[in-house]
């Protein structure tokens, strides 16, 4: 099992907390989150108000869920430190379904899984999305796994209703979702031995957890570039344009 990530941890600001990231650009094909997805039983373990949302559950793929795994924390391990965000061609008849994402920590033998953060998102009909978890920090063991888990619901049942058996309400309604080219961004404290080359690289790659989507711009229904904001102490103090995220292309624009 993972760790609290032995903080605490400071900053001056929000953005300077977690200068790394580890990123994973899913390129296996769509995914399908199904209507009757997800096991009960692990949202029953997952819920918060039965104070056990810290304990381990069983570590198997979901069926009829979505999964994108990051390779194994090399020696040393990692200490994830924010909000995961998540850049996915989401599409679903559709307006009513939600999508349920939890980012969990595997253990090297994938027999069990710790929660580390959790979201919920209400997708439009088609098209790219960008959502992002709650923020944790956690530190991710040698050999262990975090996982991006999309579920149709996290719940302990999969009818609404049941306020207090789930994190979130089942929605009404609920249709499959196909997931594809996916993007997950989890930031991290920096490891001594990368932290000079990430720090190069930083200066010119955009940083999906720091930036607020604002705009998108579309030719011929399809979107070619995202207008952000990032956002300091609750203003947006520089704007950016991330080009054509589908075919992962960076526009290096930035003005203050």
């Amino acid at each position: 099992m993972g760790s609290d990530g032995a903080g605490p941890y400071t900053a001056p600001d929000w953005a300077s907390i977690a200068p790394g990231e580890i990123r994973l650009l899913d390129d296996g094909g769509p995914q399908t989150v199904d209507p009757n997805g997800g096991d009960p039983a692990v949202g029953a373990t997952f819920n918060p108000l039965g104070a056990t949302a810290c304990s381990a559950a069983p570590g198997a793929e979901e069926p009829g869920t979505a999964n994108y795994e990051l390779p194994a924390a090399p020696a040393g391990g990692y200490t994830v430190m924010g909000a995961a965000t998540v850049i996915a061609n989401i599409n679903l008849p559709g307006d009513n379904s939600q999508i349920a994402a939890r980012l969990v920590d595997v253990s090297p033998d994938g027999t069990t899984k710790t929660l580390v953060e959790r979201g919920l998102w209400r997708p439009r009909k088609q098209g790219p999305q960008v959502f992002q978890l709650f923020a944790n920090g956690w530190k991710v063991e040698e050999g262990h796994v975090l996982r991006l888990e999309l579920l149709p619901r996290d719940a302990a049942q999969k009818t609404p209703g049941g306020f207090l058996s789930n994190y979130g309400r089942p929605s009404n309604g609920q249709q499959a979702a196909t997931i594809d080219n996916v993007d997950l961004r989890v930031p991290e404290l920096p490891r001594a031995s990368r932290l000079s080359a990430r720090l190069k690289v930083r200066r010119h790659s955009f940083e999906a957890d720091l930036y607020y989507p604002l705009l998108a711009l579309t030719t011929n229904g399809r979107v070619r570039a995202w207008i952000f904001a990032q956002v300091f102490t609750g203003q947006a103090e520089r704007m950016i344009t991330f080009a054509d995220h589908v075919n992962h292309g960076y526009l290096g624009l930035a003005f203050q």
